[in-house]
């Protein structure tokens, strides 16, 4: 399965980090300061929002309804590791990340992102 991150340029630009799953992309938002300290191992906060067509696993350019413009930040392979009903580990194998990252949703669409430097 593939996943991919953009970086979406907007009002109040941010990351869309998008994960295949059958038929669309599941789709998480990332704060543009909070990508930065993910890299570095710090938790933090993610919002799910809308799935996406999976044509956006590729998709550089603008974002319709003039909603900016998004670009490739990271993509690459991955593999679930595990999961329950509030919690999913996934094995990275792209371009930025590589290695294990924990989504645990909080409440809602909350949900907090851990990124295992190993």
């Amino acid at each position: 399965m593939q996943y991919v991150i953009h970086y979406h340029e907007t009002s109040q630009s941010h990351y869309d980090f998008m994960i295949e799953r059958k038929g669309y992309l599941e789709t998480f938002r990332v704060g543009e300061r909070d990508m930065q300290r993910l890299m570095g191992g710090i938790i933090v906060d993610s919002v799910k929002i809308n799935d996406h067509r999976l044509d956006y696993l590729s998709y550089e350019g603008p974002v319709s309804c003039d909603r900016g413009c998004v670009r490739l930040f990271d993509s690459g392979e991955y593999a679930e590791k595990g999961s329950s009903d509030s919690s999913f580990i996934l094995l990275l194998n792209g371009t930025v990340f590589h290695g294990l990252i924990l989504f645990l949703r909080i409440k809602g669409n909350s949900y907090s992102m851990h990124y295992d430097l190993g």
